[in-house]
This record gives structure tokens, sequence and C-alpha cells, in this order.
């Protein structure tokens, strides 16, 4: 069990991290999560264990099968497992979460600012999960006292586009687009934050505030959002960095965020989904779709 738990951590480091603030960003893949993932990674009382949940706790490690199938199964929260995995995640949360004192992406707590150790232990932990990664959610729930799950959805219409494009079958991105959009209209019947990636493009400060205040963080306003490059699909049908360099993170005001985020990105991608495949998703989603006003 010792090679699945991980190294050994300071019992102090341990005991703090599962008292503290753990947010948790999840939706699709391709769905804008990165963008919000990063939103919040930008206040200086949070940080994110840089890696994805797939890459800590799922089919991306080397965790045995059989244990990464306990980890999202619906008794994982409960019974005799809970222990073991409950204090395996904080481990591996609170290694990853150490890693940002060096990390040359993650380590400023602000613009000009670096993390000390005294200021990145108290810190709240921020991680992200795809597609089926919400089913996480009990797990965390068990091992935070403070767990705080935010959804993000996106136009559907914009999602199949890019899966097709990217060479998963139609029907893939009808599964998919039901089952997280499902889950995202549970959450938010449930009463749990559920963001908008429109919003978000259009105005990402005000969702970072609403995010910050619905945390419970201090302050709920900056002057600057860092956000992580990635390639997007442009007018011209390029597939590139509209800003910088790719996978580099950079701050943003207000007035500069706009070289970064283009809120006409569903728009260029919708216009190249075929008018059968249009139609075909439509009616397959259309629950989902009306339910967030995509229909």
């Amino acid at each position: 069990m010792g090679s699945i738990l991980g190294n050994p951590l300071n019992k102090e480091v341990l005991a703090t991290n599962t008292t503290q603030k753990f947010i948790y960003v999840y939706g699709f893949a391709r769905g804008g999560t990165n963008i919000l993932w990063n939103i919040l990674q930008s206040h200086p009382q949070v940080v994110s264990p840089i890696k994805e949940m797939n890459q800590i706790l799922g089919r991306k490690t080397k965790l045995p099968k059989a244990i990464q199938k306990k980890l999202i199964s619906a008794s994982a929260a409960e019974g005799f497992h809970k222990g073991w995995m409950t204090r395996m995640v904080n481990k591996r949360m609170a290694e990853r979460k150490q890693a940002n004192l060096t990390h040359p992406e993650n380590r400023e707590q602000q613009p000009g600012v670096q993390y000390t150790a005294e200021t990145l232990t108290q810190a709240a932990i921020c991680a992200k999960g795809i597609n089926e990664d919400y089913q996480y959610l009990p797990l965390l729930a068990a091992t935070y006292e403070q767990l705080y799950p935010i959804g993000l959805v996106r136009d559907g219409f914009a999602l199949c586009e890019s899966m097709v494009r990217r060479g998963f079958p139609f029907s893939f991105a009808v599964d998919t687009y039901l089952e997280i959009g499902k889950q995202l209209m549970q959450a938010e019947q449930d009463g749990q934050l559920v963001i908008r990636f429109e919003q978000m493009i259009e105005t990402p400060f005000a969702v970072a505030e609403s995010c910050y205040s619905h945390c419970q963080l201090t302050p709920e306003k900056l002057e600057q959002l860092r956000l992580k490059v990635k390639k997007t699909l442009q007018k011209t049908g390029e597939h590139d960095a509209a800003y910088g360099t790719e996978n580099k993170k950079y701050w943003f005001t207000a007035e500069t965020i706009g070289d970064l985020l283009n809120p006409d990105i569903n728009q260029t991608q919708k216009a190249q989904l075929g008018e059968q495949d249009r139609e075909e998703f439509g009616n397959r989603t259309l629950e989902v779709l009306e339910y967030f006003g995509y229909a």
C-alpha cells in the first residue's frame, strides 16, 4: 500500500490540507475547463495540483486499474475502502500542491510576487476534471471538509464540432454531451455553481468575481487574471495559439484579456459543423440544450 499512497509528508501539512478549501472545476473536454481552472488559480489564495485529475488519480497514472475503478465507484466515499482512499487522495494532492513553489508557470501568487512555503500551505487547492471525472465528487467530499464543486457547460454544437474534427465518432459526441450535460443539470438543480462557457469568455472578470465569492475567497475582485495559452480554431480555419507561446501562462488585465479570449469562438466552430450533423445532434441532445438555453 505504501507505493500507492506515495511518499510520507509532514503530518501537519496533511492535516491542514483536509480542513482547507478544495475547489473542483469539472465539465467537458475541450469545453473551456482550462480557462476556468486558471481563473480560479489566479486568486492569491488558490493553487492547483498542476496536473489534471486523470493524471493524479485516473487513467493517465500508473495506479492499478482496480484502484482507479474503486476511486470513481459509487461506494468510494463510504465503507471499508474509505479510509485508505481518502488518505491517498490527500497525500497526492498535498505533494502536487508543494510543487507550485518551483513551477515556472505557477509559482507566482500574484504578478511579481512568488509563493513562500507558508503562503502556499495556507492556499486552497483547485483541481480540474473532464468528462466522467465528475465521478470523483463523492470521494473528494469525503476527503475535504470544505469542497466547492464548480461545473462548466458549453454550447453543444460547438463541442460536437470539436470532437468530430478530432476524429471522435459522432455518436460519442452525442453520448458525452448527454451524460455530462445531465450531470451538470442535476448539479445546478442541487444548488451547485454551474458557469456558462459563453459568459466566462465574454465577461471573465465578472465570472472570476462570482467564483471567488462563491468559494468565500478574499479579495473578490482582481486587477489581473493569469491564463494559459491553448490552441483554438481561428476564423481562417487554422488551429493555432491566438496569443504568445502555446502552454505558457500570462497575466491579463480587463483591457488585454481580449487578446487571448475570443467571444466568437462558438460561432466559428458551429459554422464548421455540417447541417445534417447539426440537426441530428440537436434532436438527440435537446433536453440538455434546452435546459441551458442552447436550443
